[in-house]
């Protein structure tokens, strides 16, 4: 399999500096002078390409002939600095790469060919991006060693590849282990063979080892400590003990009657009066029968509260 490291040797022993004549470089559409479509082949990362129009607007280079290429590289221009975008390699019309990932501003992705393809024409399409549709940069690699326009300084400093899988660490979803699809089912930016929820961008947000998806309680680690089916994270009464009276905060009735009729009243009688008030609620609501009711009010009538 074609590595980027492999590629590099290649091309460190052979002519770095462009291929045969520069080819004919065409775009959708330029927003101005100062962004024209062959900025993204002068070696300089400073400037850029930009289509004035957001997607679906291309790119593309035609070379005086065929050639076999190996690889593209390219450096982004985007706003947002950060967010899932969709490109498309074509060459002669026929697709032959994706990148569909979540992309930052001034980063690399690349793709590499096991077997080289060729063809004249190399177009970049954007389908899908929430951004104005440019790039800072872009170059080819050719099965001959050869690269146009050769390695730009913000191309040069990322071609590393530490699980050897055909994608450079800087736009590899999971660097340190071997994926050369790419595969994102959750679109989070973390590649399925490292994604410990590869089907819940949220993973496990709680940290209990459950993803999120399948977790009751996903931002409570706990997971409904108290069983009072209201998660501890918005459990206002997390140590409740009756669990068949319990309200949507998460307290009994005990504990709503102490919240809601505090023990300190002006006078037993507004006490008395307070409790028999959230007990008729209490039962208009389902939480407790009027057995229960009955039971609450003579507590509430033999208490001290309010003397």
């Amino acid at each position: 399999m074609l590595t980027f490291s492999s590629l590099l040797v290649l091309l460190s022993t052979t002519n770095l500096a462009q291929a045969q004549s520069d080819p004919v470089v065409t775009a959708s559409s330029t927003y101005d002078s100062r962004y024209l479509p062959t900025n993204i082949f002068d070696g300089s990362c400073e400037t850029s390409w930009n289509s004035g129009g957001y997607p679906v607007a291309w790119i593309q280079a035609e070379f005086d002939e065929p050639r076999e290429i190996s690889g593209v590289i390219a450096h982004t221009t985007q706003v947002p600095l950060v967010a899932y975008t969709v490109h498309e390699i074509s060459v002669d019309g026929q697709l032959v790469h994706t990148w569909a990932q979540v992309t930052e501003t001034k980063t690399n992705i690349e793709a590499l060919f096991d077997v080289p393809v060729i063809g004249r024409t190399v177009r970049v399409t954007t389908v899908q991006s929430p951004s104005w549709v440019g790039w800072r940069e872009i170059n080819f690699y050719f099965a001959d060693g050869t690269s146009y326009p050769g390695i730009a300084e913000c191309l040069g400093f990322v071609l590393d590849d530490a699980d050897d899988d055909g994608v450079l660490d800087a736009s590899d979803n999971c660097p340190d282990t071997p994926n050369p699809g790419q595969d994102d089912r959750d679109f989070d930016g973390v590649g399925d063979v490292c994604d410990i929820c590869p089907f819940d961008p949220g993973d496990d947000s709680d940290g209990d080892g459950s993803c999120d998806s399948s977790d009751p309680c996903p931002y409570d680690p706990d997971d409904d400590a108290d069983a009072d089916t209201v998660c501890g994270d918005v459990d206002m009464c997390p140590d409740t003990l009756d669990i068949y009276t319990v309200d949507q905060d998460g307290c009994d009735m005990v504990q709503t009657l102490a919240a809601v009729c505090p023990c300190d009243a002006r006078n037993h009688g507004a006490y008395v009066s307070c409790v028999g008030s959230a007990l008729s609620a209490a039962v208009a609501e389902g939480r407790i029968g009027q057995r229960d009711r009955g039971a609450y009010q003579s507590a509430a009538a033999r208490s001290d509260c309010g003397k």
